[in-house]
């Protein structure tokens, strides 16, 4: 799936990519965790946030590369996401635990990771979209996960990783359609209930800012590659955060 070292040479390299993507959880969570109570403070720390998604998407992606055996990848991540779950509970304000407090942005990134390992089976490109839908939609209308739009940003980084010019169209496009839809969904909805939903939209346009990241990435060898902290730090932003809310 990932490149060896004879792969793209550019500016930025994986463990830089890993620091970026792990700073940016930081305003995206923020964004929606409750403590941010403006619109517009919520929608531009929630674009910021959401530059971070593709670069994570980059990551898992070449995190096959660094971590050798899938099976361990796969329990690395799950293990990250079940970390996550009470952390997330706190966090996000939920009434009472239960399986939605489970569906964080670990648990999307577990799924991401599953679905297109399962895609690397599929040599037909048209498989491996029709199995990205599938799941997205699983995740939207089954799962009922808040952070399911997320995924749209990480196939289209794993569908056209290796054609730029691609990647960047279709990134763009999302990025567009994304914030014309949030924004008239957000206006027609505002003072009628929650509108947190048509927020997340709106914030998903900042998926296109990574774009120079993504574009200059080096996706040579590390020595050293951050592997493990990222999942631990996760948790506690998430508890951070919780902390935050309980000040204010």
């Amino acid at each position: 799936m990932s490149e060896s070292s004879e792969g793209k040479k550019g500016i930025f390299d994986f463990n830089v990519l890993v620091i970026i993507a792990t700073v940016l959880l930081i305003p995206l969570n923020l964004a929606f965790c409750g403590l941010i109570k403006a619109s517009w403070l919520i929608i531009l720390l929630g674009v910021v946030g959401a530059s971070g998604l593709p670069l994570w998407a980059l990551v898992i992606v070449q995190g096959t590369y660094y971590n050798g055996s899938t099976i361990r990848y796969m329990l690395i991540m799950l293990a990250g996401a079940i970390m996550s779950a009470y952390p997330y509970f706190l966090c996000f304000g939920e009434k009472s635990f239960k399986a939605q407090s489970f569906f964080s942005l670990a648990f999307t990134a577990f799924v991401y990771l599953g679905s297109i390992l399962l895609m690397d089976k599929f040599k037909v490109h048209a498989y491996k979209i029709l199995t990205s839908v599938t799941v997205l939609l699983l995740m939207i209308f089954v799962i009922r996960s808040d952070w399911a739009l997320a995924l749209i940003p990480g196939y289209i980084i794993y569908l056209f990783k290796d054609k730029f010019i691609r990647l960047a169209y279709y990134m763009t496009s999302f990025s567009i359609v994304f914030l014309i839809v949030g924004i008239v969904m957000y206006m027609s909805q505002k003072g009628a209930g929650n509108t947190s939903e048509y927020l997340h939209m709106i914030a998903m346009s900042g998926s296109c800012l990574s774009l120079p990241l993504v574009r200059f990435y080096n996706e040579g060898p590390v020595r050293r590659p951050i592997r493990y902290t990222p999942y631990i730090i996760y948790p506690l932003i998430l508890l951070g955060l919780f902390f935050l809310k309980g000040l204010f």
